[in-house]
């Protein structure tokens, strides 16, 4: 075998091998839940939907999508619930009974752009969250350099600040609480 055939074949082996599956990021939000309840026990059921479609090879060329170890949608669901139930609300996911809580997962994605000497985490989230008749959209983004070479604990930090800044965000939205504040009598399906 020729010198100049070994590097190249070592070179393809490396790029087969970081081309082989996604990195994936561990989504384990803690969101900031004050310590005063706003409910005294009303129900509520959380729907959460994703719509998302996050087709790994969907990305520019310059960039890697990393997808979620775990499922982003019932991450988002048992920590809207949980927070949701201390704010003071008899929180639950997907039951039949109380106000109705539905959250649609519109936009959630983490990907690494890749640079010499400096890589570059993009993240973001959307989620649309409709409350009797109150309905809102929240939206987070996210750019971080880091030296040298990113890894997936790196990612599953920035993308786990940024869900918390969100759900802290809808846990916390005075018009919101108002909305499930007002009871219904039943949720139905989402």
């Amino acid at each position: 075998m020729n010198k100049l055939a070994l590097p190249i074949l070592a070179g393809a082996t490396v790029l087969m091998v970081g081309c082989g599956s996604p990195q994936k990021i561990t989504v384990q939000p803690n969101p900031y839940v004050p310590g005063a309840a706003v409910a005294t026990g009303q129900n509520i059921a959380i729907f959460v939907d994703d719509k998302t479609s996050q087709p790994v090879l969907d990305t520019p060329d310059d960039k890697v999508r990393l997808v979620p170890k775990n499922d982003a949608r019932s991450v988002i669901s048992q920590t809207l619930t949980n927070a949701f139930k201390a704010r003071g609300f008899n929180a639950d996911e997907g039951t039949t009974t109380g106000t109705p809580v539905k959250v649609s997962l519109l936009r959630f994605y983490t990907d690494i752009e890749e640079k010499p000497g400096n890589d570059r985490i993009h993240a973001g989230i959307t989620l649309n969250v409709a409350i009797n008749d109150t309905t809102k959209t929240f939206s987070r983004d996210a750019t971080q350099d880091e030296p040298g070479h990113i890894s997936e604990d790196d990612a599953s930090e920035v993308m786990n600040d940024l869900v918390n800044t969100l759900l802290t965000d809808v846990t916390n939205d005075p018009k919101l609480l108002q909305a499930a504040l007002q009871q219904t009598p039943t949720a139905g399906n989402f």
